[in-house]
């Protein structure tokens, strides 16, 4: 058994999957386009939307697509969160994540990790990015 997170997106499901894969060092695997017969429905969709994508981050996958009128709904109740072992690393992720989108906790540090941020992306994905470093949970 494998849980695998799958994220609603808002027209950019190929832009932040592939944004995540570089940024993580993590593959792309594949992206399907709406097909034609199910645009038919809904009418915000094109073939250049993602029905279905994925990639790989160090065996871990993460999927998603493109939804659209009731089908989407923002990130409101889970997020993703990183734990990486260094420090430099994590801070630059995390900044990577945040930049064009809202902090809600700036990465520092808390009593359980040296470097700790959470914040919502550009693309309205929620993250939380966790640098246990020296400290113990």
């Amino acid at each position: 058994m494998q849980l695998i997170p799958y994220l609603s997106f808002n027209g950019n499901c190929r832009e932040a999957l592939t944004f995540y894969a570089e940024l993580f060092g993590g593959t792309v695997g594949s992206f399907s386009p709406w097909d034609a017969q199910l645009i038919e429905n809904i009418p915000e969709a094109t073939v250049e939307h993602i029905m279905h994508g994925d990639i790989n981050i160090n065996g871990f996958m993460i999927a998603g697509s493109d939804q659209f009128g009731d089908m989407y709904s923002p990130a409101g109740n889970v997020s993703l969160m990183m734990d990486m072992d260094d420090l430099s690393e994590a801070q630059a992720k995390f900044s990577a994540l945040a930049e064009g989108g809202q902090i809600m906790m700036p990465f520092a540090e808390t009593f359980w990790a040296d470097g700790y941020g959470f914040c919502t992306d550009r693309f309205g994905i929620m993250w939380q990015i966790n640098c246990t470093g020296s400290k113990t949970m």
